[in-house]
């Protein structure tokens, strides 16, 4: 290991590798401790990002606006004098920008630009036709983040846009292989002002539900269905009912 080039970056994704396929969990610092040798002096790890070092932590950031992803691009182009912008449709505007082309946040190219490098990903529609395309490229954007250091903004084109970071982290988990948890490279939002804000955590958990039927009035339905929904709840807590009648009046 002596002869090679040891960095927070190339240790993070062999400690990916090392955990995707034996299971073993090191993190990238405590994989460079373990494999420096005691006289090798010079390699130092940098959890630095190469591009805007004192910029946000490398990530997955999300946002419903175009406005903010421009927003961003100015940002990002005025704190690193026009480094390197990788986008799609949602940053392929931008002047000096990349296109990532069909590949996406997949593209093997991604692999080899300095960490820390923006990569604009989107507009992804996240609905159920499309869930499982924006899943895969969200899990895509997550692994670029982890594993190469970089700050991915994704635009997300959503019906249900408060319930927007719930559905990014359950698309991620479920694409992603069993074990692997590239889902905590999911970090904050872009902001309207073009900022990368981290939101901590992702994903706020649910209040817990609070079911009371005490004194429920039961008067505005009919006898029949009383008895009928009695009966069933009586058999589950949650669920779906669907009632019908063959009688209109």
């Amino acid at each position: 290991m002596a002869a090679c080039e040891l960095t927070a970056n190339t240790a993070g994704r062999l400690a990916h590798r090392l955990h995707r396929i034996h299971g073993v969990e090191f993190s990238p610092q405590g994989l460079v401790d373990a494999l420096t040798p005691p006289e090798a002096t010079c390699l130092v790890a940098s959890a630095a990002p190469l591009v805007w070092p004192r910029g946000p932590a490398p990530g997955v950031y999300v946002t419903t606006s175009q406005a903010a992803i421009d927003a961003l691009l100015q940002q990002y182009d005025d704190a690193t004098d026009g480094e390197l912008v990788c986008a799609e449709a949602a940053g392929s505007g931008w002047d000096g920008a990349i296109d990532l082309g069909e590949y996406g946040p997949s593209s093997k190219g991604l692999a080899r630009v300095p960490s820390g490098t923006l990569v604009v990903v989107g507009p992804l529609e996240l609905n159920q036709g499309s869930w499982e395309a924006t899943a895969n490229k969200v899990e895509w954007a997550c692994l670029r983040a982890q594993l190469d250091g970089h700050r991915v903004a994704v635009l997300v084109d959503t019906p249900q846009p408060d319930l927007m970071f719930k559905d990014i982290e359950l698309a991620v988990r479920r694409a992603a292989p069993e074990g692997d948890d590239c889902y905590s490279a999911l970090t904050g939002i872009v902001t309207e002002e073009g900022q990368l804000a981290p939101r901590l955590p992702f994903v706020q958990p649910r209040q817990a539900l609070v079911v009371s039927t005490a004194g429920a009035p039961t008067t505005a339905l009919p006898p029949r269905v009383v008895e009928l929904l009695t009966a069933r709840l009586r058999q589950r807590s949650a669920g779906f009912l669907v009632l019908s009648s063959c009688v209109w009046e």
